[in-house]
């Protein structure tokens, strides 16, 4: 399918989007073909082998929302639970590893993120202060920022330039670098109500929003393609995103599946402009 009026063709996706014996599915990350995903229905954080079209329960889930998900570097899952405040890391196997609870500046974590070059910190987003607090590998609060500059934070992730903070008020995607300082914007004129995010390797922007129920993308701050889906790839409620090489993971709480898109290569680079 192409978008004539962006100059981009629209990310491509598999005849028959991967379906799995899920409930409610809500958070996921995605990372080097390790794929998890929190599902509140059945209460358990999953591994996915879209591959096999199975899941294996990895650890049971505390009755909420739902957590936001990150797959770090060495493989462990870090989960922020805003239901209970509660900010966990658990290894491969499902156990915890280390759990900690910030009442001051991080009483309700909604996303949850890690850098390669941050030297162990760990990125809290926090929905009732607007901001990122930076945790050190003992859990305490060493730093924060984006006070003043976020409104209503939804939805965080690491990507190419740093920490993409995805702020529903403001309508737009704030980029941070490691140390807090900001270095872009974008969407403002775009997203009416954002809520779910995902960045790939190249610094391409995937946002989902609820009200026209589509997926904008942006290349270099700027919007490049809408993808809303069509046939058996339309989306009921987006809930979440993920990306990992050139698939785009996601989540439908409403027909409990996860969609499995198919990015095009030429989709990665900036369209020609006529």
């Amino acid at each position: 399918m192409q978008l004539p009026t962006l100059g981009i063709p629209a990310p491509t996706r598999p005849q028959a989007p991967t379906r799995l014996n899920l409930q409610v599915p809500k958070g996921i990350a995605a990372r080097d073909g390790t794929v998890v995903l929190a599902d509140v229905g059945l209460r358990q954080l999953l591994r996915l082998d879209h591959a096999r079209d199975n899941i294996t329960p990895l650890a049971s889930l505390a009755p909420g929302s739902g957590p936001a998900l990150h797959l770090a570097a060495d493989g462990s899952v870090w989960l922020a639970e805003s239901a209970s405040g509660l900010v966990r890391q658990m290894d491969r196997n499902g156990r915890v590893i280390r759990s900690w609870q910030d009442d001051r500046f991080a009483s309700r974590p909604v996303a949850v993120s890690t850098l390669v070059d941050s030297g162990g910190d760990v990125f809290v987003a926090d929905g009732s202060l607007s901001h990122v607090a930076v945790f050190d590998a003992f859990g305490k609060v060493i730093r924060r920022f984006g006070q003043g500059q976020l409104q209503s934070v939804v939805a965080m992730t690491s990507g190419p330039l740093g920490l993409y903070v995805l702020d529903r008020l403001a309508q737009q995607v704030m980029v941070f670098d490691r140390n807090g300082r900001a270095l872009m914007s974008m969407g403002d004129s775009e997203l009416v109500f954002p809520f779910a995010l995902a960045v790939d390797a190249a610094g391409r922007v995937f946002v989902a929003d609820e009200t026209d129920g589509a997926i904008h993308v942006f290349v270099d701050g700027e919007r490049v393609a809408r993808f809303k889906g069509d046939g058996v790839a339309r989306f009921a409620r987006i809930e979440a995103l993920a990306v990992d090489g050139n698939l785009l993971y996601v989540t439908d709480g409403v027909s409990a599946q996860i969609q499995i898109l198919l990015i095009s290569p030429e989709s990665l680079r900036r369209p020609s402009r006529p």
